[in-house]
């Protein structure tokens, strides 16, 4: 991962604020990624500045609450996303794990990612 996020000129220090944005969930507000990161919003929120300024991630109004700012990849945050995920499969990291064991490891992963409120 780090080799990739390195092609890219992406510091491995915005890297979980990179993956919480998994292509395909709902954009998380600035405060639900500090809940899911266990970490202060001010860290996310200088995370999200590196990663807006390298134009990987947007951060855009909240469909219900204008109040509210998501954060949402960029055409090149899906592209990393992309490359990141292709790497990860043919690193073999998961060849150990039959199909069953990887969807139940996807879906807690997932759950990991996005717990019950």
């Amino acid at each position: 991962m780090a080799q990739v996020l390195g092609e890219f000129g992406v510091p491995a220090s915005v890297a979980g604020t990179l993956w919480a944005l998994a292509p395909g969930t709902e954009p998380p507000t600035m405060r639900d990624m500090a809940a899911r990161l266990r970490c202060d919003p001010s860290t996310v929120s200088l995370a999200a500045d590196k990663l807006q300024a390298m134009g990987i991630v947007a951060r855009q109004p909240h469909p219900a609450d204008g109040r509210k700012r998501t954060l949402v990849l960029t055409e090149h945050g899906h592209e990393l996303w992309e490359a990141l995920r292709k790497r990860l499969h043919a690193s073999g990291l998961f060849a150990g794990l039959d199909v069953r064991e990887q969807d139940t490891l996807l879906t807690l992963l997932t759950k990991m990612r996005n717990p019950p409120s």
